[in-house]
């Protein structure tokens, strides 16, 4: 008898997505902020550069709001756990999979095991399921 997994790969998905806003807000704040500095150095200081400064603070922002909910998510996991470890790794501390691999002494099959199982932990709790707004399970 196969055992059915306790979540789909779309709700798996959707935590995966909300989990990586972080990284993917600190890597747009880098671009905008490498474009401020080229632009900078093509037009001089003088020119005025507030719509990309208004960009990067709203960035920042984002990024802080978006690790302060993962951290919140993670939270749920219990501390010192390889689930959580990995996740810090890959979603706050925003690692490749070959340094999280490193990090934590793992080959990738065993890395993606415990990756997916600390989604299906996050998933069964019904505070995660409404932040990320993912229905209830039936």
């Amino acid at each position: 008898m196969d055992k059915k997994p306790s979540t789909s790969k779309n709700e798996r998905q959707v935590l995966k997505k909300f989990l990586a806003r972080y990284c993917k807000a600190k890597k747009q704040q880098r671009i905008l902020q490498d474009r401020l500095v080229r632009i900078r150095s093509e037009f001089g200081n003088e020119t005025k550069h507030s719509e990309i400064e208004a960009r990067i603070k709203d960035q920042k922002e984002q990024a802080e709001k978006s690790v302060h909910q993962i951290m919140e998510i993670l939270d749920i996991l219990p501390q010192g756990s390889i689930e959580r470890t990995i996740m810090e790794l890959r979603h706050i501390d925003c690692k490749t999979w070959k340094q999280i691999q490193i990090a934590v002494f793992l080959t990738s099959s065993p890395c993606y095991v415990y990756y997916n199982k600390g989604l299906d932990t996050l998933l069964a709790e019904s505070k995660v399921r409404k932040i990320i707004g993912v229905s209830k399970k039936a």
